[in-house]
């Protein structure tokens, strides 16, 4: 069905970096697929420290169109979305140095065929600020 991933050069960064990564989304079927989602929100990503607390989410404080959003995948392709992270967390602090895990979801959405609403995550991502 449909798989997603997150890419990073780097996994070391100085206090401050902006880490620059990637969301691959992969239909890996060998059928086209339609994907519906229920706004302009196609992904998010979520930043979690080393006790597993939530310290940033892309979505929250952001608004998004009230419109159904069409992606359509072919056999086997994948679409690729540029993600950075500036190292803030909540109340616009600074993440303080140590571990960090970084988790991509794709969703929610429908696809044509399903009436369920779905969301995938990738695996996490360990970065390290130093």
């Amino acid at each position: 069905m449909i798989e997603a991933a997150l890419k990073i050069k780097e996994r070391r960064f100085r206090a401050g970096e902006v880490l620059s990564f990637s969301l691959e989304i992969l239909n890996t079927q060998d059928k086209t697929l339609k994907l519906f989602f229920p706004t302009s929100k196609i992904y998010d990503f979520v930043v979690y420290d080393e006790s597993g607390k939530e310290v940033y989410r892309w979505s929250r404080n952001k608004l998004f169109t009230q419109a159904i959003t069409r992606i359509v995948l072919k056999p086997r392709e994948t679409r690729v979305f540029s993600l950075e992270w500036d190292q803030k967390v909540e109340f616009g602090e600074k993440a303080k140095p140590g571990n960090y895990q970084i988790i991509g979801e794709v969703g929610p959405f429908y696809l044509l065929a399903k009436k369920e609403k779905l969301i995938v995550k990738t695996p996490s991502l360990n970065v390290e600020i130093i």
